[in-house]
């Protein structure tokens, strides 16, 4: 492993076409996902993920505020959870060694004071680990340590995120602005890095607000469907234990750890335990989870919040309709929201009393007993309570109550009837599966009907104050809401990209000056194996969308073949092509929807790849293999996808392929149809080729017929690829932290406003145009996509089945599209020069999953022929 680390230092100074390459990995961007992955590979332990949280919150958190005490026992548990781990136990759990932060009111049996950010409850002893705890431990968690609430969970009216344990939290993303809500600190810490797992707690807001405001996904539950015992309560009507992390799933991840019956908390999550799916939660992680969604918005309620946030949310929403949505607008909430929020408070003040008196009586030690007592107490505190500032009314009112009586019961009961004849109602009525608003508006609404809510980070305002978007819906609805959570985020993430000084345009001047958000995943990889990053390399504009010629950009003007000038340098991937064929760089990353790999790769003499949309361009097969191997698994940001195909990933690697037998024994097909019409030269060489395989073991079999009808191949191709360029370039640049174009409406009105620069006149943009016409996958595309999947199956498959292939060969990248419809690698290995001393190359293309058989005849073949 260090050997090809130190290899791919020495050899790889890595340029990428379209886009960008960025930081490489960092514990502080570790998602849940990416820490399970480094655990897995030996890159990661759970010590140093502990030691670098700790290192995080000590520089950070005297200015944020957002943790109130480390755990000091964090770091025995995560030595415990390596040494678990070295020897093959407990290592599955998607949790094992992860440490989390816990909402200062949720309790924990060991060194750890749980008080709800009062010091009146400074050193008192709990019986038990919360029910939620348990869990998490059962998970094999590691405690980090405890977050700062607001004191009582916001019960006293304290300014969001003060407590007299923990001082003031402050929002990392723009200081003076509300960190919001109670569960404030785990909300900053999990935006500031401190934990990738915190836990937060709502009785109405307190998770939704603090993880709209710092940007981070918040998954408040069904009330019951998480333990509430060991939490200091408010109310057991309304209260949940819901966890906050980067993203939804991380967040689904760690739900799944902690629902579940509880016997201390027995009658809640007995009932809701009904709403538990078999198989848990993750399985909701659906990429395609908006479509067929019926989604209500009330009227007027993205109307607020000013022009910026408005225009973002109405993009938003246009993108849930193009993912298949529907969204039903113009809903009346049918609510009174003043007479909510009496009867709420009716309610919760009498029930808080209750609780909090069960809560205080049950503790093996405390200082109060009585919620009469932390009243005499902060009185007898009046300075570190900072009684003058925030005074403790509610606490008051609430020991003045006497019980559930007659006032109180009339409060549930017209909160009750609010819930059935408001959103019960209007849910059923207009059939829907969720409703959706900004940040935590509806959270009441949620509250008192102990409805689940998520929400998901959906942008930044002009002075960088995050908003977001939250999917409502009825008790149970967390499998839809998960969905279409999930779908929202990946529809809105980051493409691949540099986070540093360098631009990511695909060639436009459209894109100049615009700004990434976090790195991709290749890049990761790269930075990770100890590549550097050169620079990046001129595409064909918008990889040859936009019908410009090959290898031209607005950006970097018309790259030409390094061995012909006159000849084309092909394909969307021309520079990284050409960079590599002329010694500009060892290793070059392009990209491929169909031949911008291939070709140029045929075109400029050199070995390309397409196993994923990005491949390694080098000088030789071993390299590009060697490559390969670095960027290849599982990430989180294109989960679905990648998750699919880390089956085809063989235990050791890619290079244990690259055998100069690797033709022996192999049945490699040529389709007669690719090699005719090709100059004789060519044509002489390339069956000196099919010879040479012979000669070396491979059974050639020629003259067969894939029986692919290329014509209506290329019509269903564009017919599906217009649309789904619109959606997926809408969806890129909308969530760019900064862009001078947000939408591919915006991307043609710049181009016509430089005609010059953009040479509208060479090339025009009718595939933009022609993009921007559709709306969305409809009943046309969802036939193109149908057709081309059945092609596939009945063509190249079904071919290479029939025959037994290990392969086909053919000419340059003319399999391209036939490779591109149906997923399937390929790898081109250069063949030759024409006449004219134009490179061409010898294609192998197999079936998904087919890179080991094809590297190893790519690489038998290049040595046999070198």
């Amino acid at each position: 492993m260090a050997a090809e680390q130190l290899r791919l230092r020495v050899l790889a100074t890595v340029m990428a076409a379209l886009v960008g390459i960025c930081g490489g990995f960092e514990l502080h961007e570790a998602t849940r996902d990416v820490i399970q992955l480094g655990f897995r590979n030996g890159s990661l332990t759970s010590t140093a993920l502990v030691r670098f949280y700790l290192d995080q919150i000590g520089r950070l958190n005297p200015l944020l505020q957002a943790v109130i005490e480390v755990n000091p026992d964090a770091l025995a548990q995560a030595a415990r959870a390596d040494a678990e781990r070295a020897a093959g136990r407990g290592g599955g759990g998607s949790l094992h060694g992860v440490p989390v932060l816990l909402k200062d009111n949720i309790a924990t049996h060991d060194r750890l004071n749980t008080t709800a950010g009062s010091l009146a409850l400074l050193g008192s002893v709990v019986r038990r680990d919360a029910g939620v705890v348990s869990r998490l431990r059962r998970a094999g968690a590691v405690i980090l340590g405890k977050a700062n609430p607001s004191e009582w969970s916001n019960f006293r009216p304290v300014e969001s995120g003060w407590s007299a344990r923990g001082g003031q939290t402050l929002n990392p993303y723009v200081l003076s602005v509300t960190p919001c809500g109670s569960s404030s600190g785990p909300g900053v810490a999990a935006a500031a890095n401190m934990a990738a797992v915190t836990l937060g707690s709502e009785t109405d807001g307190s998770i939704l607000c603090p993880s709209s405001l710092n940007s981070v996904v918040g998954i408040k539950p069904t009330v019951g469907l998480t333990s509430r015992s060991g939490v200091i309560p408010i109310t057991p009507r309304q209260d949940t234990i819901g966890p906050m992390c980067r993203t939804v799933s991380d967040a689904v991840h760690v739900l799944d750890a902690i629902v579940g019956y509880d016997a201390f908390d027995a009658a809640a999550t007995g009932a809701a335990s009904r709403y538990v799916p078999r198989g848990g939660y993750t399985q909701f992680l659906k990429v395609h989870g908006l479509k067929g969604k019926r989604i209500g918005v009330f009227d007027g309620i993205f109307e607020i919040g000013g022009a910026q946030r408005v225009r973002v949310y109405k993009k938003h929403l246009r993108t849930m309709r193009q993912h298949g949505a529907i969204v039903i607008k113009h809903l009346d909430m049918a609510i009174n929201l003043t007479d909510l929020s009496i009867q709420e408070a009716t309610a919760m003040t009498a029930e808080f009393k209750l609780s909090l008196n069960a809560y205080l009586t049950n503790l093996l030690y405390s200082p109060v007993r009585s919620l009469a007592e932390v009243i005499a107490f902060n009185n007898a505190h009046p300075v570190q309570e900072r009684l003058k500032d925030f005074g403790q009314p509610n606490l008051i009112a609430a020991e003045k109550t006497n019980g559930i009586g007659k006032v109180e019961r009339e409060a549930i009961r017209r909160l009750d009837e609010m819930s059935m004849n408001g959103l019960e109602k209007l849910i059923k009525e207009h059939q829907l599966d969720a409703i959706v608003a900004p940040d935590s508006i509806v959270s009441s609404i949620l509250a008192i009907g102990g409805y689940p809510g998520i929400v998901v980070p959906a942008g930044y305002d002009k002075q960088g104050v995050p908003f977001a978007l939250c999917f409502g819906g009825l008790k149970g609805y967390e499998p839809r809401l998960i969905e279409m959570a999930y779908a929202f985020e990946q529809a809105t993430r980051d493409n691949i990209a540099t986070c540093d000084r360098l631009n990511t345009t695909a060639g436009s001047l459209a894109l100049l000056g615009s700004v990434v958000r976090r790195d991709a995943g290749v890049v990761t990889r790269l930075r990770r194996a100890g590549a550097v990053i050169l620079g990046k390399a001129n595409p064909s504009e918008w990889s040859n969308f936009r019908p410009v010629e090959d290898g031209w950009s607005a950006r970097g003007g018309q790259t030409l073949n390094p061995y012909v000038l006159s000849s084309s340098s092909c394909g969307s991937s021309a520079g990284p092509g050409v960079a590599a064929a002329a010694n500009m760089a060892a290793v070059t990353l392009g990209s491929e929807t169909d031949g911008s790999i291939l070709w140029p790769s045929s075109a400029n003499s050199v070995v390309g790849i397409k196993p994923t949309p990005i491949r390694p361009m080098c000088r030789t097969v071993s390299d590009a293999v060697h490559v390969l191997d670095a960027i290849v698994g599982y990430d989180a940001l294109d989960a679905e996808a990648t998750r699919a195909a880390s089956k085809y990933i063989p235990p050791g690697g890619y290079t244990q392929f690259l055998r100069i037998d690797g033709l022996e024994g192999k049945r490699i097909g040529v389709p007669d149809a690719f090699f005719q019409g090709i100059d004789a030269q060519d044509q002489g060489v390339y069956k000196n080729h099919l010879q040479t395989m012979r000669q070396h073991g491979a059974i050639v079999i020629e003259d067969i017929d894939i029986a692919a009808n290329l014509t209506d191949l290329y019509s269903q191709e564009t017919v599906a690829m217009n649309a789904e360029f619109k959606i997926s370039l809408n969806a890129y640049l909308s969530d760019l932290l900064y862009s001078p174009v947000r939408s591919l409406a915006d991307v043609i009105a710049f181009n016509n406003a430089h005609p010059v620069q953009e040479r509208l006149k060479d090339f025009g943009q009718p595939d933009l145009i022609a993009a921007e016409k559709t709306n969305g996958i409809g009943k046309v595309e969802t036939e193109a996509i149908r057709w081309l999947n059945e092609l596939s199956i009945n063509g190249f498959e079904k071919f290479m089945n029939q025959h037994q292939l290990d392969a086909i060969v053919a000419p340059n990248s003319d399999a391209s599209s036939i490779l591109a419809i149906g997923g399937y690698p390929g790898i081109v290995v250069p063949a030759g020069y024409d006449k004219q001393g134009v490179p061409f190359g010898l294609c192998f293309g197999g079936l998904k999953g087919y890179e080991p058989r094809l590297i190893e005849m790519a690489y038998a073949f290049e040595q046999a022929t070198k």
